[in-house]
C-alpha cells in the first residue's frame, strides 16, 4: 500500500514473512534476508528503523549514462548534458571508447 503523503515509508513485516523473507536483528541493527542474500539493512533511530539511502555514486560515470541512454553517439551525449540538467551526467572523458559500440560497427568480409 502506497501513501504518498506519509512522512515515513512503512514496511509490513507480516507481508515480508509471507513472501519468504526473514529478519535478523541485534541491538540497533536489523537485516532483511531472502535465503542467504541480504536484501536491505536498517538502523534504529529514535523510535523507527531507518533504511539508509543508497549513494548514487555508481550513476555518475559517463559510461553508465552512455549505456543507459542506449549507446548514444558522442555528439548526442554532449547535447544530452544540456537536456538532463538534473541527472548529473559528467562530460565525456578524452579518448573515450565504448567496446560495445566498436563491436557493433565492425563488418566482416564475405
Amino acid at each position: 500500500m502506497h501513501v504518498p503523503d506519509l512522512a515515513h515509508p512503512l514496511i509490513s513485516w507480516r507481508k515480508l514473512r509471507e513472501k519468504g523473507y526473514t529478519e535478523f536483528g541485534e541491538g540497533d541493527y536489523i537485516s532483511i534476508n531472502k535465503g542467504t542474500k541480504v536484501v536491505f539493512e536498517a538502523v534504529f533511530n529514535g523510535n523507527l528503523f531507518e533504511i539508509p539511502e543508497i549513494s548514487h555514486s555508481a550513476h555518475i560515470t559517463y559510461d553508465f549514462w552512455h549505456q543507459a541512454l542506449g549507446h548514444l553517439a558522442p555528439s548526442t551525449m554532449d547535447k544530452s548534458l544540456q537536456l538532463y540538467s538534473d541527472a548529473d551526467i559528467p562530460a565525456r572523458p578524452t579518448n573515450y571508447v565504448c567496446s560495445s559500440c566498436v563491436k557493433s560497427k565492425m563488418t566482416r568480409s564475405p
